[in-house]
């Protein structure tokens, strides 16, 4: 009988992120047969637009603008990552090459030369260089270091896997078949069709001997649990619906958990393995967006500390969303060992050549406790000797799962102290009203209303450029209690001095002239402290700088950008023109300004840094 055991991880659930949490703005191609991503130790890519590869950093949130690796000429239809070099990313494409990239500084470091029917590439689980294809009719392996083929088999073959010591290999036919074979000793173990469907069958081995499917039956997406020594018998099955997307599986073998998920629908589907291939669904998902691919972070790369188990990388039509699933428990001060078993560390068992002469080789077990003495840096391990001679001592690098719990704690726990804050309407009594000849329809390049320490500014409609002062501490009726400046054009952006206590108010106009008016009181009128003259069309831009005093940044339509010293009323510097500038920021560093053209360029200047100083 198929009897489950009740299981740690039953209560495992997703922890899903909010949107400023996502990564947001992907063009991701739809047209990928396979999972259209795949997640490695520090980096995500995904089939991007066209053959291009896009290259994320594990971390990145928000509207980001993926790096693009270029190598093919056709549409990528898989990707893998090395489980010995993190920065090493194995492709394949309809182009017949499989390409071997650095992910680090994208670079392709091998190409191999295959059959344009290539559907997929995997790395050996245990043994180095060694690449499994699927050529449709045929399964080929490689020595990447060598660049060429070592072994193959004649067998219907559109999607691969190894099993877990790396000596059998599945292959998955469209016709529904699947094959196990033993390539090193050239013969065909099991084979059997368990799916109706003209469509491809695509698995992940639960050890040595069980595999789990996903394929269709009819219209209906199945799930299914199989021993290779007695196929073609079903241990477990788990029924996904009818539908046209493809099924796909992710199979984690130190926890036993297993996603289920189906191209273009908006769930996917927790479920645990047991010993004995028994399917148990523990938890459905439902998402906004349609799922387009999921892919499984590396252990090495979990928040273990927090009771993090497994971190599902979930594609969608414009978004890649890190979704963590989580085992609840009171306390996560200590870390957990029933729930972080050993698992296989970085460090290949055998070499290629070694594996073809028959030594299957094993994988070191390593532990995800942070706090082990076991270390891993490029398949070295061991502790270092101390120096003869004292020297200084550099603070030693952060562990892997380290580095990355603090990047999930600052996805998941960095919200503002202000995210609570609510505005609340003052009472009527402390408002302004009253006030005369509000200009209520005025240009897009207007601020329209402006407040200082004590004053506020407005404009007024009618003729006359005339700017409305009113006192800030004087609320109420403003009808009798407003000022008036008389411009020389009509006002189009103005802006109080934030470093002058004398209330300046510097004001632009359609007239291309630029006034600085000092505000006394409200009895008195204002004085006009200086004009500047250098614009020759209209005044659209105006910027004091925040951390400079004195320093005042004007812009007209024209593009001209000039800089002004407003305690000695003189001219600094004309920077040039900017064509069609939109906008333009002075840095709060002092040295640095930024303009923003119609070209969407970003241009930045020291030209005032030696006033500056």
């Amino acid at each position: 009988m198929g009897r489950f055991t009740t299981s740690k991880y039953k209560n495992a659930a997703p922890k899903q992120l909010k949107r400023e949490h996502l990564v947001c703005g992907l063009r991701v191609n739809e047209l990928c047969q396979n999972t259209p991503l795949a997640c490695g130790v520090d980096k995500v890519v995904f089939a991007g637009e066209g053959a291009g590869i896009g290259v994320l950093d594990v971390g990145e949130v928000g509207n980001v603008q993926p790096r693009v690796l270029h190598g093919h000429g056709q549409f990528v239809r898989s990707f893998d990552f090395s489980p010995f070099e993190k920065d090493c990313l194995c492709t394949c494409a309809g182009d017949g090459l499989i390409k071997l990239w650095n992910t680090c500084d994208l670079t392709c470091t091998k190409t191999l030369h295959v059959s344009e029917h290539v559907q997929q590439a995997r790395f050996h689980p245990v043994a180095s260089n060694i690449i499994a294809a699927a050529e449709r009719d045929n399964l080929v392996c490689y020595d990447v270091t060598k660049q060429k083929q070592i072994l193959s088999a004649a067998v219907p073959c559109t999607t691969v896997s190894w099993s877990y010591d790396g000596r059998l290999v599945c292959c998955g036919g469209k016709s529904g078949e699947i094959t196990i074979s033993d390539l090193r000793a050239k013969k065909k173990v099991a084979s059997a069709t368990l799916f109706d469907n003209n469509k491809d069958v695509h698995h992940e081995w639960l050890g040595t001997d069980k595999i789990v499917l996903a394929g269709f039956k009819g219209r209906e997406r199945m799930f299914q649990t199989v021993d290779i020594s007695d196929l073609p018998r079903v241990i477990s099955s788990l029924s996904y619906g009818g539908g046209s997307g493809n099924p796909f599986v992710k199979f984690d073998y130190d926890t036993r958990m297993m996603f289920c998920y189906a191209k273009g629908d908006h769930r996917y589907t927790y479920c645990e393995v047991g010993a004995g291939g028994v399917i148990k669904e523990n938890w459905k998902e439902t998402s906004r967006e349609a799922v387009k691919g999921i892919a499984l972070a590396p252990k090495s790369s979990l928040d273990v500390t927090n009771g993090e188990v497994a971190r599902l990388m979930v594609l969608h039509h414009n978004t890649l969303a890190p979704t963590p699933y989580v085992v609840p428990r009171k306390s996560y001060h200590e870390f957990h060992d029933d729930l972080f078993p050993e698992t296989r560390g970085d460090v290949p068992g055998v070499d290629g050549e070694g594996w073809l002469l028959g030594n299957d080789g094993y994988r070191e077990l390593v532990s995800l406790n942070p706090a082990s003495k076991k270390k891993q840096s490029n398949g070295q391990s061991g502790e270092i000797e101390a120096p003869s001679a004292p020297v200084e001592e550099a603070p030693e690098p952060l562990e892997e799962n380290e580095k990355h719990r603090q990047i999930l704690s600052h996805l998941t726990e960095g919200q503002s102290l202000y995210r609570n804050i609510e505005g609340k309407l003052s009472h009527r009594d402390y408002h302004f009203h009253g006030l005369k000849n509000v200009q209520t329809v005025f240009s897009q390049e207007s601020n329209g209303f402006q407040i200082g320490k004590h004053y506020g500014a407005h404009l007024m409609a009618g003729s006359g450029g005339r700017l409305g002062i009113i006192d800030l501490h004087n609320p109420g009726n403003n009808n009798t209690k407003q000022l008036e400046l008389v411009n020389q054009g009509n006002p189009v952006v103005f802006q109080w001095d934030p470093y002058s206590a004398d209330h300046v108010i510097a004001v632009g106009s359609d007239s291309s002239l630029v006034k600085l008016w000092k505000i006394t009181d409200m009895d008195t009128t204002p004085a006009l402290l200086a004009t500047f003259e250098e614009h020759s069309s209209k005044v659209i831009l105006l910027q004091y700088h925040p951390g400079v005093a004195g320093l005042l940044a004007t812009c007209d339509a024209g593009g001209c950008v000039v800089l002004w010293d407003t305690h000695n009323m003189t001219m600094i510097n004309n920077l040039g023109v900017v064509r069609r500038l939109y906008s333009y920021v002075l840095g709060c560093c002092g040295r640095l300004h930024s303009v923003l053209s119609r070209q969407v360029r970003r241009s930045y200047s020291e030209r005032y840094a030696k006033w500056h100083r």
